[in-house]
């Protein structure tokens, strides 16, 4: 059994991760420190009705994405590839 421990900053790489949303020419594509968490983020924000999910890229800036909008989630680089809502 392993032991879950939180990781150190200098274990932390920032990963790339792209928002398909429908009916657009364009992804959203940003990168954020911690893809784990984003990705319980998206799965909640999805269970519980919100309406638009924020995100704040590595740099600081805010994206606003209407849940019911977005098409697939792919995060590049991190412990799962990708995510796909449908």
């Amino acid at each position: 059994r392993g032991v879950c421990r939180p990781m150190r900053p200098e274990e932390v790489t920032p990963v790339n991760v792209r928002i398909g949303i429908a009916d657009a020419s364009r992804e959203i594509e940003l990168e954020v420190d911690e893809p784990t968490s984003l990705e319980a983020e998206f799965d909640k924000a999805f269970g519980d009705g919100t309406a638009v999910y924020w995100i704040t890229d590595k740099s600081g800036n805010r994206f606003g994405i209407p849940i019911a909008r977005i098409a697939y989630v792919e995060i590049i680089g991190g412990p799962r590839s990708s995510v796909g809502f449908g």
